[in-house]
């Protein structure tokens, strides 16, 4: 049983939230869901759509991580039709190669290293960009892992506007203590600047800051 069953979130639905006040008067200036909430329960995939109309309706900026996992939903196509529903209403898309193909249907070739890596991303990512052109941002985390406790961790945003693209040194080597996170933790970086007002190179690098520095932590 995946550790989050059972929790209050699986059994959210459509019309538990006043989406008008919260995006319309309230003026919530980000909405962000993702792959594990959107399985989690019975109707939350409906509410997670029901959320993201509202926002772009209101003018919210709207975000999604894929972040697919198994153990929540082992039907991968279950996954690809919700992604695909949630897609056209999204800014910010967050997802890796891995996710890309399990939710989303997308297949990335195999490379070693983040610079091969990078190079077959970016050839995904452009077919994601001309289906959904709606996405403003794209962007992902990367882990190289040499064992359980240290890795190598890039990152990389993509501004699909300007074809532009932009990066995160890469961090060689480095001991962790839990790797749970880093990807919620890129997002949230990413976000945060945003918030802010910074520039999306900036923005690139506070999610991947924050990505490492949560999985450093105990």
């Amino acid at each position: 049983t995946y550790y989050r069953a059972h929790t209050p979130a699986t059994r959210l639905e459509p019309g538990d939230f006043d989406l008008p006040t919260l995006f319309g008067k309230e003026g919530v200036r980000i909405f962000s869901t993702g792959g594990i909430f959107t399985l989690i329960g019975p109707r939350t995939a409906e509410l997670a759509i029901e959320a993201a109309k509202a926002a772009g309706e209101a003018g919210t900026f709207v975000a999604a991580d894929l972040n697919y996992r198994s153990k929540v939903e082992p039907d991968k196509s279950k996954a690809r039709v919700i992604n695909q529903k949630i897609a056209p209403y999204l800014g910010f898309l967050v997802g890796n190669d891995s996710d890309l193909s399990d939710a989303l249907g997308y297949e990335t070739r195999k490379a070693k290293g983040f610079a091969e890596w990078l190079e077959a991303y970016k050839e995904t990512i452009r077919k994601v960009a001309a289906d959904f052109p709606n996405l403003s941002l794209i962007g992902t985390q990367w882990r190289g892992a040499t064992n359980a406790d240290v890795i190598s961790w890039a990152a990389v945003l993509y501004d699909v506007k300007a074809d532009a693209w932009f990066t995160a040194p890469v961090r060689e080597n480095v001991p962790i203590r839990d790797r749970t996170g880093g990807g919620d933790s890129f997002a949230s970086g990413v976000l945060a600047a945003l918030l802010k007002g910074k520039d999306l190179d900036t923005a690139v690098n506070w999610g991947a800051a924050h990505g490492i520095l949560v999985q450093e932590t105990p």
